[in-house]
């Protein structure tokens, strides 16, 4: 009876086969690395767009609300959903896997890939974002009372846009005012001559020809500029920078 001998790989064989399976590696490997930067990069890239509309919703709405547009000193308040790994408990650059960070010294957005890279994005809310001054909140006053009205337009905080006769004259963000004599429910067009009522002889210069007019909420002056609605009415900065790697 013959036997069947066993063999085994030759030592060449085997140096082949490792030959064959560095070759893969040194192909795949690059490539799967480059798989994942630009997965790393297009998650990264949705994380900013998402920033950047929800920046230009946030002015819309400040615009209605107070009529002037401005952007959050932290880019994230922007969000109704914060990306995953956003650490609101950390206001330095991110140094953990997936992190997102907004580094409030810098005003840099920064982000940490699996890899241990880091990146940031710069961001310029403008000068005239929430943080900056003292009178965040503007004005919110009664337009009805005209001591209180006469007070804003002077200290700033009130702006007179245009004239108007009617309320659907005035633009989203404006209030619409009418002037009346004191101690008189009724409107009194002669009663704004000279003597100020009028908030909208600031725009004609003169004494109105009637007593309405369209008024914004405005911040009182900061840095030398109205913050008013005219064509200082966009407070907002240039926005998001290019990514940069540390």
């Amino acid at each position: 009876m013959k036997k069947e001998l066993i063999r085994g790989f030759t030592l060449i064989e085997l140096i082949m086969v490792t030959i064959i399976l560095g070759i893969l590696a040194a192909v795949s490997i690059p490539r799967y690395m480059s798989t994942v930067e630009k997965a790393e990069k297009t998650s990264e890239d949705a994380v900013i767009s998402a920033i950047i509309s929800g920046l230009e919703i946030y002015a819309t709405e400040k615009l209605i609300d107070s009529g002037r547009r401005y952007w959050p000193s932290n880019p994230f308040d922007a969000l109704a959903k914060k990306p995953s790994g956003y650490d609101t408990n950390n206001n330095g650059n991110a140094d953990s896997d997936n992190e997102w960070t907004f580094n409030t010294s810098t005003k840099r957005i920064t982000h940490m890939r699996q890899d241990g890279s880091k990146y940031y994005w710069p961001y310029d809310a403008g000068n005239n974002a929430e943080s900056s001054g003292s009178n965040n909140n503007c004005w919110s006053g009664d337009f009805t009372n005209h001591e209180e009205l006469m007070a804003a337009l002077e200290d700033g905080f009130v702006e007179a846009t245009r004239s108007a006769n009617s309320e659907s004259q005035c633009l989203d963000g404006e209030t619409f005012f009418w002037c009346q004599q004191p101690g008189s429910s009724t409107d009194n067009y002669d009663y704004c001559g000279n003597n100020g009522y009028c908030p909208v002889n600031d725009v004609n210069g003169a004494a109105c020809c009637y007593c309405g007019g369209c008024l914004v909420t405005v911040c009182p002056e900061q840095n030398g500029e109205s913050q008013g609605i005219g064509s200082n009415s966009n407070s907002v900065g240039s926005g998001i920078g290019s990514r940069t790697a540390f």
